[in-house]
């Protein structure tokens, strides 16, 4: 078996993705997400080639406390919380002041998401997302946490269908977050004369952390 040759730039990103997608090409339903600071360029590119609009969303990671850059959630700026109990399983803090940590990273986060709203969100705020088709677009670079965070937020604001489309070789999405989505696609180099890879699933919901 020949090794999957890997994307080059970001063009070449784009026209893949867009032709493991063509099925929402101009989709009056459609809307295509992404994240700040992880497949914004990406995904610009992919809004212009399906001609569906494209807006930000802003997602911060929560970082652990250890010394290794894990990340023990996310918020999002609907203020969706997500926590990854596994990391916080590992965490050898006693639990008040690790839940002492995590509330103050969750404010310290909200300010900066505030910021950033600031910045970069137009008057109108977010668009409606109720009954649409969201394709949640990434580059590979964001931490799961984000990526879950973010999705359970397009759920809770109404989403119809969310599709997370990823390039091949750049992240490993985990069942856990395949899970969420009702399909996930890995766009590949030779998936311009084949069918990409796809999962369909029934999402659910974890209980957010509460701060």
């Amino acid at each position: 078996m020949k090794p999957e040759r890997l994307l080059l730039n970001i063009e070449e990103q784009a026209a893949t993705m867009s032709n493991c997608l063509l099925q929402y090409r101009e989709d009056p339903n459609g809307i295509l997400m992404s994240l700040l600071q992880s497949g914004l360029g990406l995904a610009s590119i992919l809004s212009g080639m399906l001609h569906v609009p494209r807006h930000v969303f802003i997602a911060k990671d929560l970082r652990a406390p250890c010394h290794c850059c894990c990340s023990i959630g996310a918020l999002t700026e609907t203020n969706f919380v997500y926590m990854d109990q596994r990391v916080i399983a590992h965490q050898q803090w006693p639990y008040r002041e690790l839940r002492a940590f995590i509330e103050r990273a969750i404010q310290d986060q909200r300010a900066d998401i505030a910021r950033l709203k600031k910045l970069h969100r137009s008057p109108h705020g977010l668009p409606e997302l109720v009954g649409r088709n969201v394709l949640f677009v990434n580059d590979g670079s964001a931490s799961a946490p984000s990526l879950i965070a973010s999705i359970e937020s397009f759920r809770s604001l109404g989403a119809g269908r969310i599709v997370l489309a990823v390039p091949s070789n750049t992240m490993r999405i985990g069942k856990d977050i395949e899970h969420r989505v009702d399909e996930f696609i890995v766009a590949s180099p030779s998936d311009h004369n084949s069918e990409p890879r796809r999962a369909e699933q029934t999402p659910s919901l974890d209980h957010p952390w509460v701060a």
